[in-house]
């Protein structure tokens, strides 16, 4: 049986969750789903998938080049995986570590780094998902 605080806890971790998701969506990324992430292969865009993990200062590090990428493509598809939670995806995108980003053009891989902080490099690797 569940107790009442046991109950406001989830639904606390819940709320908080639904919350940060909506951020994501806001900034132009969308939490990763296999649903999402096949449509936009399906449709021969442009992704990009960011896999970070809470308190990575490198993830931190690549997010101004994350962001900036976001801005000059703005019809590209933005996925973040958690490197700690998302254990299916991990394995789906081959990612050895946090801090790991891929480019796809459809359903092709056209670029991938790991930790990678430079921003220019950062750009002109996601760049390659653009033709």
């Amino acid at each position: 049986m569940i107790t009442i605080k046991a109950f406001k806890s989830i639904a606390l971790l819940l709320l908080l969750l639904a919350i940060s998701n909506t951020a994501f969506a806001a900034e132009g990324v969308q939490v990763y789903q296999p649903e999402r992430f096949n449509h936009a292969q399906y449709h021969d865009k442009m992704i990009v998938v960011d896999i970070y993990k809470d308190g990575c200062g490198t993830c931190a590090k690549q997010e101004p080049a994350l962001q900036a990428a976001r801005e000059m493509y703005p019809d590209a598809a933005f996925f973040r995986v958690d490197f700690a939670r998302d254990k299916e995806a991990v394995k789906r995108f081959r990612a050895i570590k946090q801090s790991t980003i891929i480019v796809f053009k459809g359903d092709q891989e056209r670029a991938r780094s790991m930790g990678e902080t430079n921003k220019e490099k950062i750009l002109q690797m996601i760049a390659k998902g653009s033709s």
